[in-house]
């Protein structure tokens, strides 16, 4: 039987001409949670102590088990109409999943 690789974790992120020299957490979207790079690779769970950590990755997952959210989702809404017919302009929603109220 194969393992399943793990969905998010951490990952040095490799690139044509650089590689980070911090770990970053990669979330299921294949983004980094720091916002700063996009990864199709091979992640590893665990190791949330280590030194070779991304710290602003590190302060945001620490932030989001803090609220137990497993998986954010936000959407951009671009025409919108009210109930009296009017438009209004484009905002952002989001959905927290797994957060207890």
């Amino acid at each position: 039987m194969t393992e399943e690789k793990p969905k998010q974790g951490w990952a040095f992120v490799l690139g044509i001409g650089f590689a980070t020299k911090k770990a970053h957490y990669i979330g299921e979207d294949h983004r980094s949670l720091c916002g700063r790079y996009l990864w199709f690779g091979y992640v590893e769970e665990g190791k949330d102590n280590s030194p070779d950590n991304c710290a602003e990755c590190k302060r945001r997952l620490k932030k989001l088990k803090e609220k137990k959210v497993t998986k954010i989702t936000i959407k951009v809404h671009t025409s919108v109409i009210t109930k009296d017919g009017h438009g209004r302009e484009p905002y952002f929603s989001h959905h927290l999943e797994g957060r207890k109220a």
